[in-house]
């Protein structure tokens, strides 16, 4: 019988959060028409402000975590945070050559992961909403799988038939610039595909509503980690929330829209199906590039893109421009 999920609470917004984040530069317009003393005191907290951001030295204190990792702050973080820490995931499992395309643009640029880089991570930190709490979650940077996560216990668990120990390079992380080895390290008992996935967590990536509380709730399953469900349905929501919307662009824009708002987005299941198709919208788009710029391929990918509104329209793929305008945020390697 399948286990009682838990922490339901979590999946509403907590009551002393704000549901909509004031604009962060209200008080320096404000300031701009105050009269004399509330402009000195405007002044006086901008000071203070200021202080608190800068160390001894005048060393800009980082307002993300210790460790220097991709990191995303649920109920803090607003769309276009969202857009930059999925860049900065795109930047980091890059192979190291350009992500141009000819005649797309630099803001439609494809980064290209290095299938050899199979022993090679990526830990990302997704801090949960109106908590200090974040879960470190462990990608392979070789295709953006997410391989496993560290719970509030410090153990790392983890999917897969592979064997992780506590000495398993797999299970490292640093802490405050020291390395921190888990206590142990667990397999989870549900598979890294998405059927195993999905019969686990009694939710499917089609329809899946992404939202500020579904990846905080999410985040607080996997660093709990005390039932087999909620794990999984961590693990399903993350992957959709970082890898998925690192390889596909439709995914992170759509996403973004909704993060930082009190809004929904629901995946439509032609843009959950079109995940499986990673591989082969990668290997075509990769023979493309090497041919001229608007080369039209004569026998065209099919896609969906995403509409104005979040909704999925049908594309056909002529050119690598397409391609990087409307679908790949990172292709799984190059030829």
């Amino acid at each position: 019988m399948a286990e009682p999920v838990s922490n339901r609470a979590r999946e509403k917004s907590p009551s002393s959060q704000l549901t909509v984040g004031p604009n962060r530069f209200w008080f320096l317009a404000n300031g701009a028409v105050a009269r004399p003393r509330t402009a000195a005191v405007l002044a006086a907290l901008v000071l203070a402000l200021i202080a608190t951001l800068v160390g001894p030295m005048g060393t800009v204190q980082s307002a993300r975590a210790n460790d220097g990792n991709p990191m995303f702050r649920v109920g803090q973080d607003f769309g276009y945070d969202y857009i930059e820490f999925i860049n900065d995931i795109r930047r980091r499992v890059n192979d190291g050559q350009t992500g141009q395309v000819p005649g797309a643009g630099s803001t439609y640029m494809v980064q290209h992961t290095n299938p050899n880089s199979v022993s090679s991570y990526l830990q990302v930190d997704i801090q949960m909403w109106g908590s200090s709490h974040f879960v470190r979650l462990q990608l392979r940077r070789s295709d953006l799988y997410v391989l496993g996560w560290w719970d509030r216990n410090n153990n790392y668990r983890y999917l897969g038939s592979r064997t992780v120990t506590r000495t398993s390079a797999e299970a490292q992380r640093m802490e405050n610039g020291e390395n921190r080895p888990p206590d142990n390290a667990f397999r989870a008992s549900f598979q890294e595909d998405y059927p195993s996935l999905e019969t686990a967590a009694h939710e499917r990536r089609a329809n899946m509503p992404i939202s500020r509380d579904s990846i905080s709730a999410a985040a607080w399953y996997l660093y709990d980690s005390d039932n087999t469900q909620n794990m999984a349905r961590g693990v399903l929501r993350m992957i959709q929330f970082v890898a998925e919307a690192t390889r596909f662009r439709p995914l992170r824009d759509s996403i973004s829209t909704v993060i930082g708002t009190n809004g929904i987005y629901s995946i439509p299941p032609q843009i959950a199906a079109q995940e499986n198709q990673w591989g082969r919208l990668s290997g075509r788009f990769n023979w493309l590039l090497g041919f001229p710029q608007g080369y039209r391929d004569p026998h065209p990918l099919t896609a969906y893109r995403r509409d104005a509104y979040g909704s999925a329209v049908v594309i056909v793929l002529y050119t690598a421009i397409q391609y990087a305008r409307y679908i790949l945020g990172t292709s799984k390697g190059r030829n």
